[in-house]
């Protein structure tokens, strides 16, 4: 069987769940960073790769396989040496797992991204505010979503599947850790105030943060600086953006 391919990038939540198992699990795959900043993920040598363009993908010979929580489940699969807890055999454990990466996607990825969208990127790039959608979509879908986070999936269980980390974990918390953009919309609600009614969602972020080590904390340690970077070069037209500088982060 051909090494993996993993093409990612550290501002996609998605790929940064794919690239933290990569690295937590030890797989043995090659990771190639697609530039978003850069627009690689528009360029002709990736879209000869992928027609979609989207992030992560994973390419193993002549087998192609969008999409982060299929990519887990079939790294979780076929790689020699992967703990059962991360994804687990027995039907029931590995149903529950298969239902929280079925989740995210409509709700806890759907508030996410509409809110950095409206609240923070398109005002800091000079877009015409959305604070109709902003209120009326984006922050309760947000809400619903960290609430059931808190209420179901964390209700009863250090993690969203079981007392072990999971892949679905992955791809739940890399979706939160991205709303630390919030801190750079120059308006509330911020990442701390996003979160200060969800004790069980802190403390699991945090759980995780201490289990993994630098396969987490790495990447989401630069979310934060990334997104000074932007801000800075945005607001300030004499200082132009240095994606390189960006994309070194990590």
């Amino acid at each position: 069987m051909s090494k993996p391919v993993i093409y990612y990038y550290f501002l996609s939540p998605p790929s940064r769940a794919v690239k933290i198992f990569v690295d937590a699990a030890g797989i043995d795959a090659e990771v190639k960073t697609i530039s978003i900043m850069k627009g690689e993920h528009r360029g002709e040598a990736y879209l000869a790769v992928n027609s979609t363009g989207k992030l992560p993908f994973l390419k193993e010979g002549d087998f192609a396989l969008p999409e982060a929580g299929a990519i887990l489940a079939y790294l979780a699969d076929t790689q020699p040496g992967i703990p059962e807890h991360w994804y687990p055999k027995d039907a029931r454990a590995r149903a529950r797992v298969n239902s929280a990466l079925t989740w995210h996607g409509s709700t806890l990825r759907n508030g996410s991204v509409t809110l950095l969208s409206t609240h923070v990127l398109e005002p800091v790039m000079g877009a015409p505010a959305r604070e109709e959608v902003t209120q009326q979509h984006a922050l309760p879908t947000l809400k619903a979503a960290l609430k059931d986070l808190e209420t179901y999936w964390l209700a009863a269980t250090d993690y969203v599947a079981g007392e072990q980390v999971s892949i679905a974990d992955l791809l739940l918390a890399t979706e939160v850790e991205e709303l630390r953009l919030q801190d750079f919309g120059g308006k509330e609600p911020g990442y701390e105030s996003l979160l200060a009614d969800y004790p069980k969602v802190r403390a699991w972020l945090a759980r995780l943060a201490s289990e993994l080590g630098s396969a987490y904390t790495r990447l989401h340690d630069a979310i934060p600086v990334a997104g000074a970077k932007i801000l800075k070069a945005i607001k300030d037209k004499n200082h132009p953006l240095d994606v390189d500088a960006i994309d070194s982060i990590v």
